[in-house]
């Protein structure tokens, strides 16, 4: 089979499972969001958005790129030498328990201070329950990293349908009968639930391929990936959550802060939910890229990637625009109205698919050093339109939305022109 046809079936796969699986996680979030945002009410839901993005930030300080890590090298050397890839899994296992358990120490003795330097010292007690989510994200990051890698799409996908189903309605539960600490209770069901649920999955692949799965062995080789390709990726995180934290808490130090926070969340939500869908075919192009040495081949598999991802993200982003009004509205009379912030979201979606498949091609080849450069550059615009819009011309979610897209549009050209140097040295 040509590496055509090849890719066309394994895509068709990939995107079937994961369209299944995302499609109920997805649609489960959403009415989430819709449910606590009555419950909890607009300054209350915007407080659990930033406790939210606050975990978030943290979380990618944990994770250390291994998740990427361990999809790229799995994915290259698992027909070739098992045994470089049961080590590989060892380190990203015990560096994510390390790394997991560090920061959510972090997050424990530290809550005292986010929350006064959020302005909102009642948030103590529920950023410290954020620490333990922390840690089994962590976990589950390595771990769907490696069954990515292993190309377990089916697995991936149910296991994700099945945490999502048991964690919906404690979430509801946990915010109606205990408030905004309920809610990041029920919310810490997922990873908890999914932890489990993936580290069977994984016993159970890895015996498949007769790798030990109780394996903690590694080297000074492995350790020196971290360094060569988990180190740049890891920056690129480091640089992208906190920043996008310290922009939303810049929005929050405004005039009605956490209501503005609210009105741009909502407006998140639907963000992640059209990206959903591409995300979900970029799953099997890092396998496929790494495994291509022919330009010719490595090129068609970008271009098809890059066109599925792009097309995809404008249809769903042209529809949900359309209906932006209604889809507010659903929230609560309090989000009627305030629609623009979503369709400058929607259309971001699509500058933000684009520069995702090109961050794919230079991870599969060994190029997250200039990826990391290009992250910089992009954190920067976000940093300085967001103050533009927010402290000069005052604008709310409006601004904080519109900094979002010129960073992403800046973003998507500069990775226009490096991909045009890029091309000539495949």
């Amino acid at each position: 089979m040509d590496l055509k046809s090849d890719f066309n079936k394994k895509l068709f796969k990939s995107y079937f499972w994961s369209i299944i699986g995302a499609i109920i996680p997805r649609a489960l979030t959403l009415v989430t969001t819709y449910i606590l945002a009555h419950i909890l009410g607009k300054e209350i839901f915007g407080e659990l958005s930033i406790v939210r993005s606050t975990i978030n930030m943290f979380t990618v300080f944990a994770i250390m790129g291994l998740s990427l890590t361990a999809t790229k090298y799995v994915a290259q050397y698992i027909v070739e030498d098992k045994s470089i890839v049961s080590r590989i899994i060892a380190f990203s296992r015990f560096s994510s328990i390390s790394f997991g358990l560090l920061f959510s120490l972090i997050i424990i003795f530290s809550s005292d201070a986010i929350s006064h330097y959020l302005e909102a010292d009642n948030l103590s007690t529920c950023i410290k329950l954020g620490a333990i989510i922390l840690f089994f994200n962590s976990l589950n990051a390595s771990q769907n990293g490696i069954l990515v890698g292993l190309q377990k799409y089916k697995t991936i996908a149910v296991n994700n349908t099945v945490a999502s189903l048991m964690a919906f309605p404690l979430e509801i539960l946990g915010a109606y009968f205990w408030g905004i600490n309920g809610a990041i209770i029920g919310f810490g069901v997922y990873y908890l639930v999914l932890y489990v649920i993936n580290l069977l999955s994984l016993y159970t692949s890895l015996r498949e391929h007769n790798i030990n799965f109780f394996s903690y062995s590694f080297g000074k080789d492995e350790i020196s990936l971290f360094w060569k390709f988990s180190l740049p990726t890891a920056i690129s995180g480091f640089i992208v959550a906190p920043v996008m934290w310290f922009c939303s808490s810049m929005l929050i130090k405004t005039s009605s802060g956490f209501s503005e926070l609210a009105i741009f969340e909502a407006a998140n939500n639907w963000k992640t939910a059209v990206i959903f869908i591409p995300t979900a075919i970029s799953q099997v192009i890092i396998p496929l890229l790494v495994n291509t040495n022919k330009k010719s081949d490595l090129l068609y598999v970008f271009r098809r990637n890059l066109f599925y991802n792009t097309t995809i993200a404008a249809i769903i982003a042209l529809l949900l625009s359309i209906f932006s009004p209604v889809l507010l509205k659903l929230y609560g009379e309090q989000f009627a109205g305030h629609y623009w912030p979503l369709i400058i979201l929607l259309i971001s979606t699509v500058f933000m698919s684009f520069n995702n498949v090109i961050g794919q091609l230079l991870a599969s080849k060994d190029r997250q050093w200039e990826g990391l450069s290009l992250n910089i550059v992009w954190a920067c615009m976000l940093i300085l339109f967001s103050y533009l819009f927010l402290n000069y011309y005052k604008i709310g979610a409006l601004g904080l939305s519109l900094a979002y897209l010129c960073s992403y549009i800046l973003h998507t050209l500069f990775q226009f022109i490096y991909l045009q140097i890029l091309k000539t040295k495949l």
